[in-house]
């Protein structure tokens, strides 16, 4: 989805589908070693029912050690540090792939292996994609995943002693296939990976959270590739907001707190983003954020990642990506999410406070999320419905709730069928301190009174009978208009 939209724009739709997805994941609900194939009719249903617009193949990290020939991973596995929860053995049928894709009309966005195989080597592997007549079905691809991670210290891309070993490498190897799949195939869109910092985070504890770049090794990579921008048609970045309580313990921060500098940082990176782009690679160049994810934990001291490291606030993201849709430029988003076959053992976020827990599976469609937050027995996932999403905007201004009035309140807004939903962003000092009704929790209706002060944003309706969900783990309320 390319969106481009003027800053008088309040409001913009969104489809019902996801954005993407990385196909490095399905195979969780098998676990390591038992992979999912993409023609299971577990599989088809559950991608039915997400309907991405995009499959990106073979996934991310995943791709940096993916053999197109024999469709395995590179041995050794390179991933042993990870935990066997998140990392596995991918079943990488590539015409089982192409197979679903085709089937449910999803673009296949594919990430060509720079660490560990040459040029040559994948450019057979594009020629062997190739049909009958001459015609490419992939139209989309990655030049690597995350090699600018080469300058930075422990690279994997230094560890495996691959074909890049210097942005003068990324840049050869980038321009010999950019340049052969344009004179073969025009229509092809070929994305070179930006320098940037991949997880955001500041031991200084800035309340801003506005990035910079930070390592003189990354802005050396843009500098270079930027240089000679005729042979790509888009940037790729990854971005990953997250707390490192290794940093933020010295400040003594509370989760609250954490989760209320990644929101900072959620609303200020769109900014920094767009003015990185047109620093280093000008407005000609599509933006695509093949993956989006943000945390309030990841890791440890020694990197070794908890099974956390693979799901995130899904509230905290979607702020960042509305905002990031607000800021007009030519934007690609195909979004990293989980998806498994249904199962218990699947991984869900709870959210709530003493008995009365609810639990959100995080495997649900981005744009339907926020409809399915309600009762459930511990263990109990909530089932996907069919919910589109009409428009997003933000609100701010005064709330009056009830008896109390709290200025300098911010929310986004989500309109679906004539209604109106509102998720308050409890980061000021007054609204960090609304007290909702008992009784709001089963879902109760009350009398909730908008006065909108920013002539910038949506009008939403005034005196509007609302439920109300509080999500007090994350600092969120939802409001609920029923028209």
């Amino acid at each position: 989805m390319s969106l481009k939209l003027t800053e008088d724009v309040t409001w913009s739709s969104l489809p019902a589908n996801l954005f993407g997805y990385n196909t490095n994941v399905p195979a969780t609900a098998g676990g390591r070693g038992q992979t999912t194939p993409w023609d299971d009719p577990r599989m088809v249903k559950v991608v039915d029912e997400l309907a991405p617009s995009n499959m990106r193949f073979p996934g991310g990290t995943l791709s940096q050690f993916y053999d197109w020939r024999t469709q395995r991973q590179v041995p050794p596995h390179p991933l042993g540090k990870a935990t066997p929860k998140f990392m596995f053995d991918i079943d990488a049928n590539q015409a089982g792939f192409m197979r679903l894709c085709e089937q449910l009309n999803m673009r296949p966005v594919f990430v060509f292996n720079t660490l560990t195989d040459t040029v040559d080597s994948q450019w057979q592997w594009i020629e062997s994609l190739a049909k009958s007549d001459g015609s490419l079905p992939i139209k989309h691809w990655e030049v690597g995943n995350e090699v600018d991670a080469l300058m930075l210290p422990n690279s994997d891309f230094k560890h495996y002693k691959g074909p890049i070993q210097s942005p003068e490498d990324y840049i050869t190897y980038a321009r010999d296939l950019g340049n052969r799949i344009h004179s073969r195939w025009p229509e092809a869109q070929v994305a070179v990976v930006g320098g940037g910092p991949i997880y955001l985070q500041f031991p200084g504890g800035s309340e801003q959270g506005v990035p910079e770049d930070s390592s003189l090794g990354l802005v050396q990579w843009n500098q270079k590739l930027s240089a000679d921008r005729s042979f790509y048609d888009a940037v790729v970045y990854h971005i990953y907001l997250q707390s490192w309580p290794q940093f933020q313990h010295r400040l003594k921060w509370t989760p609250q707190q954490r989760m209320q500098w990644l929101l900072g940082a959620g609303d200020a990176y769109p900014g920094w983003l767009k003015e990185h782009q047109q620093k280093y690679y000008g407005t000609d160049k599509a933006i695509w954020l093949t993956e989006v994810g943000m945390v309030t934990w990841v890791g440890n001291r020694e990197h070794k990642h908890s099974a956390e490291f693979a799901w995130w606030s899904r509230l905290a993201e979607i702020n960042f990506i509305l905002a990031l849709i607000a800021d007009h430029g030519p934007i690609e988003m195909i979004c990293k999410h989980l998806l498994a076959a249904p199962s218990r053992k699947m991984p869900v976020m709870v959210i709530g406070r003493g008995e009365e827990i609810k639990r959100v599976s995080l495997n649900q469609p981005l744009a339907q999320m926020f409809a399915h937050i309600g009762q459930a027995t511990r263990g109990d996932n909530i089932q996907v419905a069919d919910l589109p999403i009409e428009g997003v905007g933000q609100f701010k201004g005064r709330l009056k709730l009830h008896d109390q009035t709290f200025a300098n309140v911010r929310a986004i807004a989500m309109r679906r069928d004539s209604e109106t939903t509102l998720f308050l962003i409890n980061r000021s000092a007054e609204s960090a301190r609304i007290n909702l009704p008992h009784g709001s929790w089963q879902g109760e209706t009350f009398v909730a009174e908008l006065e909108q002060t920013d002539e910038d944003v949506q009008r939403l309706p005034h005196n509007s009978k609302a439920s109300v969900i509080s999500l007090p783990a994350y600092s969120y309320t939802v409001l609920r208009n029923h028209p």
